[in-house]
């Protein structure tokens, strides 16, 4: 693995060209805020570590995991020589999870940490795939041509063991309700994927409600209740995603990026990405670029 960091963009040159990448006891005792377009999981062998991720501490105990998403600044705090196993893959595998999982792929693009005091049995269960992913890793210097191929079924295996986990997780709180409550978590998941598909279009409170045939008003409500935030900051949000992969085209300049992504004037645009990734547009796009 070759890595070149220039200012807050980690870019990382995965070994042969593999889709997958394992780091094992390779972490600095503390590492700046950066970020990067591949996503990373990291296993917590030792003791205890905190990690920042946009703005938010969070630490880490033995056996949890923490999941790191493409584009999301994060930083390890100072601590002590962490023992920690880290995966990083690339964006086209998050991609096709997120074609496979459909509706469910907001439960996996929401989690941040699992905790082994709270959920030993899955965090075994992951430990047990990570392990045969790195002792795949170790065996592709032998020139494999399927080691690739090999670490994919494995981490594939290890996020539908995971999703499982967070689908019976979520049925387990829309059954202790009622059969209404169960339909409409179901219409809310149903909205929720109806503006990740369309956020670069002007799509209204009006137009989400009536996609699942409820009042714009119960559907307010509901949609704030269920998710934890209001119709228009989810819609910003998912904005925000589709304007962090078009800032990587160097074809597009910022007002046509903040345009394309569905933002109505380039100030919002520039408000909202200051605010939630504590850095201007520019600045993240010149990091992009190693400048």
């Amino acid at each position: 693995m070759s890595s070149n960091t220039k200012g807050n963009f980690e870019n990382l040159a995965f070994d042969h060209g593999f889709s997958i990448n394992i780091s094992y006891n390779n972490c600095p005792s503390s590492f700046p805020v950066h970020w990067h377009n591949y996503a990373e999981m990291v296993f917590l062998i030792g003791k205890e570590i905190t990690y920042t991720v946009n703005g938010k501490e969070h630490q880490l105990h033995q056996g949890d995991f923490l999941f790191i998403w493409p584009g999301e600044l994060h930083a390890v705090l100072p601590n002590q020589q962490p023992d920690i196993l880290i995966c990083q893959f690339n964006s086209l595998l998050l991609d096709t999870i997120k074609m496979l999982l459909k509706s469910n792929y907001m439960l996996l693009r929401d989690l941040r940490l699992i905790s082994h005091l709270e959920c030993p049995k899955i965090c075994e269960t992951m430990t047990s795939h990570l392990y045969i992913i790195k002792k795949i890793c170790r065996r592709k210097a032998k020139h494999n041509p399927l080691s690739d191929m090999h670490m994919c079924i494995e981490l594939f295996k290890l996020f539908t063991t995971l999703c499982s986990f967070l689908i019976e997780e979520s049925d387990k709180k829309v059954f202790n309700g009622s059969v209404q409550a169960n339909e409409a978590t179901q219409k809310i998941i149903a909205a929720c994927n109806y503006i990740s598909n369309n956020c670069s279009r002007d799509i209204s409170l009006e137009d989400a409600a009536s996609y699942v045939g409820f009042s714009k008003y119960y559907f307010s409500r509901l949609f704030r209740e269920y998710t934890g935030v209001s119709f228009v900051d989810y819609v910003a949000e998912q904005r925000l995603h589709y304007a962090e992969v078009l800032l990587g085209n160097p074809q597009l300049n910022i007002t046509d990026a903040a345009m394309q992504a569905g933002f109505g004037s380039i100030s919002t645009f520039n408000r909202i990405f200051k605010q939630k990734k504590g850095c201007t547009p520019s600045e993240f796009r010149a990091l992009f670029q190693g400048k």
